[in-house]
């Protein structure tokens, strides 16, 4: 099941919420969902959005906080501090009021789209990007880790041969 056919309650009156538009803001897609109920409107990131995001977000504050950490002498001192605390309050200012939007208007079923069917995006950043959004809240971290761990393990081969067979 995928967001386009979702449908989340709404935190106002509690009924169904249906899927109302989708659009590319440039860096990713905004899914806005209208209650026929009462009028209420809210804007969300699809879920694997906000998992891939939380995923990076830890991911990179874990290595910018890991970088200023290793000087074992003097530490990271007030401008390392500085910049690990922007790191770390800059995603989770970012991602964790999406992931709690998320949790407060939660899936309650599906219903047809009523949205048109997109074209197949001729750029393949935007159709990867939009391909990782479509995936659930833990599928699309799950989804980047294998990509990463395939990566890595192609470049282990080739090194592999490399070293060991041809020389």
């Amino acid at each position: 099941m995928g967001a386009e056919t979702e449908t989340r309650r709404c935190r106002r009156c509690g009924a169904d919420m249906a899927l109302s538009e989708r659009r590319w803001t440039g860096t990713g897609t905004e899914l806005r969902y209208d209650c026929a109920s009462c009028g209420y409107e809210v804007k969300l990131l699809p879920p694997g959005a906000v998992g891939s995001g939380i995923l990076m977000w830890v991911a990179a504050s874990t290595l910018v906080t890991a970088l200023f950490m290793y000087d074992k002498w003097f530490g990271p001192g007030v401008f390392g501090w500085i910049v690990i605390a922007l790191f770390w309050l800059g995603g989770a200012w970012v991602y964790l009021p999406a992931l709690w939007k998320l949790r407060a208007h939660p899936v309650t079923g599906a219903a047809p789209s009523k949205l048109p069917d997109e074209q197949a995006d001729p750029d393949p950043l935007r159709a990867g990007i939009k391909a990782i959004e479509r995936k659930s809240l833990f599928g699309a971290p799950l989804l980047l880790i294998a990509a990463a761990a395939a990566i890595l393990l192609a470049a282990a081969a080739i090194g592999y041969v490399n070293d060991v067979m041809l020389n």
